[in-house]
C-alpha cells in the first residue's frame, strides 16, 4: 500500500472515531494514530523523533543536504557534533556521503521531553554534496514542538546553503 492510498482511504472515512495503521518503509516502521479531532488527513514529514522540540529537513534527490541547529547557548548540532551538551541529537542523516540514496531524504535534530533549553534557536540547511543532482535543491524545513508542526519553510539552497532562520522556544 502506498502513502497516497492511505491518504485517500482516510479522506473517505470521516466517521471513524479511532483509526490506526502502519506503513512499512525502507527506513523502518511508522505508525499513524488518529482520534476524534482528526479530519482524516495527515502530512507525513519523514522519520525521526520529535520530543519537546525538533527541527526536520526534507528534500527530493540524491544530494547530501545537512541540517544545522544553533542552540541558545551557541553550540551547533550537525552530523559532526551530536549529541550536544544539552541533549539535542541528530537521529536521522539521509544520503550521508552520497551513499545509499534514500527515497525520501530526511534529516532530524530533536531534544527529548524536558531537555530543550529556552531561548532563540537558529537553523539552516547546507549542501554537503550535490551527489550528481542539482546544486540548488528545493528543501522544506520544519519546526516541530511537542509533536506538532509549528513552522514550515519551503525554500531552496543557493550558494551552498539556505538562509538562517530563527525560532523562539518556548
Amino acid at each position: 500500500m502506498t502513502l497516497d492510498r492511505i491518504e485517500l482511504a482516510l479522506l473517505y472515512l470521516p466517521y471513524v472515531h479511532f483509526f490506526e495503521t502502519s506503513l512499512q518503509r525502507e527506513e523502518g516502521r511508522h505508525e499513524f494514530n488518529f482520534d476524534d479531532s482528526c479530519d482524516g488527513t495527515f502530512v507525513y514529514i519523514g522519520p525521526g523523533q520529535t520530543g519537546a522540540l525538533a527541527f526536520r529537513l526534507r528534500w527530493q534527490g540524491p544530494q547530501d543536504v545537512d541540517l544545522y541547529v544553533r542552540e541558545p547557548n551557541g553550540e551547533v548540532i550537525y552530523y559532526g557534533n551530536t549529541p550536544s551538551s544539552t541533549g539535542g541529537e541528530l537521529d536521522v542523516d539521509a544520503n550521508s556521503g552520497c551513499y545509499e540514496v534514500a527515497p525520501d531524504p530526511t534529516e532530524n535534530i530533536f531534544w527529548p521531553e524536558g531537555m530543550a533549553p529556552a531561548g532563540t534557536y537558529q537553523f539552516w540547511a547546507d549542501l554537503w554534496s550535490a551527489c550528481d543532482g542539482s546544486e540548488t535543491p528545493a528543501v522544506t524545513l520544519y519546526v516541530i514542538r511537542a509533536g506538532v508542526i509549528d513552522q514550515t519553510i519551503n525554500t531552496s539552497i543557493s550558494g551552498g546553503q539556505t538562509a538562517t532562520y530563527d525560532y523562539q522556544y518556548p
